[in-house]
């Protein structure tokens, strides 16, 4: 059953979750093998201040940041643009109407060439449960997309036929008494991230970074919850 209108077509596969703070979290010692590997710095702080100086979305007011269900279906006559980050199998099975298909690895270059984002009042990113739009979302408010939203927990929120596969298979109170009410000590602090880049500008860094993540396969770098515990 479905709380808003999709279209639909054909069958649809599973998405990829996200991890917050993905910018440095991912592998940023990595690169190409060859000659270039030696000229590339660690340009850490210069992304940082760059970061900090621009846009603080991490701490700003302006998080959380999301779009509801309701909202976005109240809107969706006006002059939004919504694109939908899933597989092209899952898009065609079933979509919010008017949506575009745009795989994240696709995501920037299309921003950047093919539509002019100043011209929507809102871009609207949307996935299966809302951590791949968090992130595009992210990555794009710090290169200065300021009317971009996610859906929040994405078509989850929109189709309990969706949200059967995501969110609600998910839950589960099979821990619930191992829960402690016990203050911890914070663990002490690592070392910061290593960005090993050729790039010399705050904005030339984070483009590069964003554009490695969007590229990126993120089911290695999640952990289960027996596995944490």
């Amino acid at each position: 059953m479905n709380m808003y209108p999709l279209i639909y077509t054909r069958s649809w596969q599973p998405l990829l979750l996200f991890i917050p703070f993905w910018i440095f979290l991912l592998p940023a010692c990595g690169g190409d093998i060859g000659d270039e590997v030696a000229a590339k710095e660690d340009g850490f702080h210069t992304l940082l201040s760059h970061m900090e100086a621009e846009k603080d979305y991490i701490h700003g007011e302006e998080v959380p940041f999301f779009i509801s269900a309701p909202e976005l279906y109240e809107r969706l006559d006006s002059n939004i643009l919504v694109i939908d980050l899933r597989d092209r199998a899952a898009f065609k099975a079933r979509h919010i109407p008017g949506a575009v298909n745009v795989s994240l690895n696709k995501l920037l270059p299309y921003m950047e060439n093919t539509v002019h984002a100043p011209a929507f009042d809102r871009i609207v990113l949307t996935c299966s449960n809302g951590f791949l739009s968090v992130m595009g979302t992210l990555g794009l408010k710090y290169l200065g997309y300021d009317n971009v939203y996610p859906l929040r927990l994405g078509l989850s929120s929109w189709s309990e036929t969706i949200a059967a596969d995501y969110w609600l298979a998910a839950l589960s109170s099979h821990l619930t008494g191992q829960l402690s009410d016990q203050g911890a000590k914070k663990a002490p602090p690592g070392s910061y991230p290593r960005v090993m880049t050729t790039k010399t500008k705050g904005y030339e860094i984070l483009r590069e970074r964003v554009t490695h993540v969007f590229a990126g396969d993120f089911s290695r770098y999640f952990v289960n919850l027996d596995e944490l515990l």
